[in-house]
């Protein structure tokens, strides 16, 4: 800073002690002398603000692919990663109430976002990016489990696993094929019930006393209805 300040002045004062810029009435244009001192002036600032304009258009890119929550997300993100590294720095004993009561205030005003621990590390680990190309940015909430689930591969995946089967087991449903890709409790018990009656239907149907045959007549008979021809 001290050294920016020193050119700064330095650019000033070149400008400032130089007579007023004279223009050629004739042609309304200033002098090469001044151009060229407006031409070094813009080179100067460019280089020194070199890394802020390569940061503005770098955010304005990515302003195009994220939405305001997300940059919100990662901006809370970053100030954590820099207020765990400043915590771990030694201080005073007398030091330690203010720095956990400035911490406390901090996350109360922060809204509550109840994540598990695995989303926690992936977001932690795996870029904005990269998380969008997999899906990983789009969330899905199973009522059955109770849980958050990142990505349709990962929601689509828990089907199989055995937090869903016990869940489903607690409300008296046994996790089928049919019942994948069901995340309410409401009509996991509807399509529960459609499975229970279907199953009924088609054991009654197919009962040893419902089959049927076809006799030397051509006279279509069950074989309950034979046995009670032949009783008689």
């Amino acid at each position: 800073l001290d050294s920016i300040a020193a050119e700064s002045q330095k650019f000033e004062s070149l400008m400032t002690t130089r007579p007023d810029m004279p223009i050629n009435s004739s042609e309304g244009v200033p002098q090469v002398a001044d151009i060229h001192a407006a031409e070094e002036r813009v080179k100067f600032w460019a280089h020194i603000l070199r890394d802020r304009i390569l940061a503005t258009t770098r955010m304005l890119e990515r302003k195009k692919v994220i939405s305001p929550e997300e940059i919100e997300r990662e901006e809370y993100e970053r100030e954590a990663i820099m207020r765990s590294s400043m915590e771990r720095v030694q201080v005073p004993s007398w030091g330690y109430v203010h720095r956990v009561e400035e911490k406390s205030s901090h996350h109360s005003a922060m809204p509550e976002i109840q994540v598990d621990e695995k989303e926690k590390q992936i977001e932690s680990t795996i870029p904005l990016w990269l998380r969008k190309i997999n899906g990983l940015n789009i969330k899905r909430f199973c009522q059955v489990c109770n849980q958050t689930y990142l990505g349709p591969a990962i929601f689509a995946q828990h089907f199989k696993e055995f937090r869903h089967s016990q869940c489903l087991s607690m409300i008296g449903i046994i996790n089928v094929p049919a019942m994948h890709g069901v995340d309410t409790i409401e009509d996991a018990k509807l399509l529960w019930k459609k499975i229970i009656d279907s199953g009924n239907r088609k054991k009654r149907f197919w009962t040893s006393s419902d089959m049927e045959f076809e006799d030397e007549f051509g006279e279509i008979y069950s074989k309950g209805g034979e046995k009670s021809v032949t009783s008689n």
